[in-house]
């Protein structure tokens, strides 16, 4: 890791999304990352923690109504960290990692990787790259140092996060 690159690419991220770069120590073990990133984009907030050719970005303020509540999915890789590590088929081109014994059944995991299957595609992840969707939290780890790749992902979760912000999934007026 070259921390004068990941410093550059960090000045290069918070130029282009109006954010605020922070020296972050402390996820240089767990994330890859010697920066953070913090900025607000389409109603998002988000801490984007920056690492040479590599991108991990937290939405925040992300929050899944009923019937959601338990819901934890890993894209594309399994997070080990949440314990997602049971693959399992939930109609996405590449694995799905779940663990029903903590969170949800599959199906419910099926329902929402289903509703958000063309945003989630779209994302293009490469081996080694996760989406984590979990009730409280929405994260994706990207190999890049690509801004364009980097706006292009956030467009994608903006999508996925105002699909569920603010609405209640049982209102009858949403059908």
């Amino acid at each position: 890791m070259d921390a004068r690159k990941a410093d550059a690419l960090a000045k290069d991220v918070a130029k282009r999304l109006s954010g605020k770069k922070e020296s972050y120590p402390k996820a240089v073990s767990s994330l890859g990352a010697f920066y953070r990133v913090r900025a607000t984009i389409q109603g998002m907030r988000l801490h984007i923690y920056v690492g040479d050719g590599l991108l991990t970005i937290w939405v925040r303020n992300f929050k899944l109504p009923d019937p959601f509540l338990k819901l934890a999915v890993a894209v594309n890789e399994p997070d080990r960290a949440s314990a997602l590590i049971n693959l399992r088929p939930v109609g996405l081109s590449m694995p799905a990692f779940v663990n029903e014994e903590v969170y949800c059944e599959t199906e419910l995991v099926r329902a929402f990787c289903q509703e958000n299957n063309a945003e989630i595609e779209a994302l293009q992840m490469k081996a080694d790259e996760r989406l984590s969707v979990l009730s409280g939290f929405m994260g994706l780890r990207l190999l890049t140092g690509d801004i364009p790749r980097l706006i292009g992902a956030i467009d994608r979760l903006a999508q996925i996060f105002h699909r569920y912000q603010g609405i209640e999934r049982n209102d009858p007026a949403r059908t």
